[in-house]
């Protein structure tokens, strides 16, 4: 993949450094935790656990990039019942969350909520660039059927 050319340097430095406005956090978290909310409601499709699905990648990347792993169980926690739900999905044509599931999944929105707070807009787009590079590639790509069992847990760090 070719390396992306910065086509306005200036810009580009000023991102390092900048963070996302209260509004636009706001906005974000709005379409994640509507999307959780359709679900929940049973009126969720596969687009809705998608959108979810793609908050907790870029969780997942934010917090390596950025918060030293700080959050690393909870996001853990959280794909992996993203991931037991969206099994079901395929299994049974139905989208639903158990109890257990619906907790670990909105902790780990809630921290991506967090995140998206702190981090800077270039430290956004760095983990989002990380997140597509490595689906594109399924780089460290894990069997969906293997994350709902629990099988990669060996992956977080003691």
């Amino acid at each position: 993949m070719p390396k992306t050319q910065v086509q306005n340097p200036v810009n580009h430095v000023i991102q390092k450094f900048t963070l996302l406005t209260a509004a636009q956090v706001m906005e974000l978290s709005l379409i994640h935790h509507s999307a959780m909310n359709l679900i929940v409601n049973g009126k969720g499709s596969r687009q809705e656990w998608e959108q979810v699905t793609n908050a907790l990648n870029l969780a997942q990347t934010l917090d390596d990039l950025v918060f030293q792993r700080a959050y690393e169980k909870i996001i853990f926690y959280g794909l992996q019942a993203q991931a037991r739900t969206g099994l079901r999905l395929h299994r049974t044509h139905r989208l639903g969350f158990s109890g257990r599931d619906l907790t670990d999944v909105n902790l780990a929105l809630e921290v991506h909520d967090q995140q998206l707070a702190q981090a800077t807009i270039g430290d956004i787009n760095e983990a989002r660039e990380a997140v597509w590079t490595s689906l594109y590639y399924k780089k460290n790509s894990v069997g969906v059927e293997q994350l709902a069992a629990g099988k990669y847990e060996h992956f977080l760090r003691k």
